[in-house]
């Protein structure tokens, strides 16, 4: 029985009703410590929940999205060839196919060029960004203190 009273129950209240005692301040402290980790390795395991969901949530969205690009790939071709038909019926079948090849041509060529001069404006202002203070860009583009 002296072993028993030694001995700290692990979860002490305010005030333990049943042996008729407060609780020490170490004992609180001790009790207080055990809360903290159990709410920090609940909260910590409730993250990790959160995160698989929503991990699962942009996989299937990013799958949905490369489903539509692979179809819309397809769809693209058809509408091509549709174009390049309807063009026939007017012109020699080897007209309507070279004039809609020139148009497609041109517009991937237009959209090279923006994209290489949206790069260049972007790729310009990260490298400002990253010759920060006390460093100093060379001829050949080498970086020194």
């Amino acid at each position: 029985m002296a072993e028993e009273d030694k001995r700290q129950p692990e979860r002490v209240g305010v005030a333990d009703t049943t042996a008729g005692r407060v609780p020490s301040v170490l004992a609180l402290l001790g009790n207080l410590r055990d809360e903290v980790q159990r709410l920090v390795r609940g909260e910590r395991a409730l993250f990790r929940l959160e995160a698989q969901r929503r991990r699962a949530g942009i996989l299937a969205g990013a799958g949905m999205f490369a489903g539509t690009a692979f179809v819309g790939f397809f769809v693209l071709g058809c509408l091509v060839t549709l174009t390049a038909v309807a063009l026939a019926g007017v012109l020699p079948p080897w007209l309507a196919t070279l004039i809609v090849l020139a148009a497609l041509l041109l517009i991937v060529g237009i959209l090279a060029l923006t994209g290489v001069k949206w790069l260049r404006s972007h790729a310009g202002a990260s490298a400002e960004a990253d010759t920060g203070p006390g460093l100093s860009t060379g001829r050949d583009g080498a970086r020194w203190l």
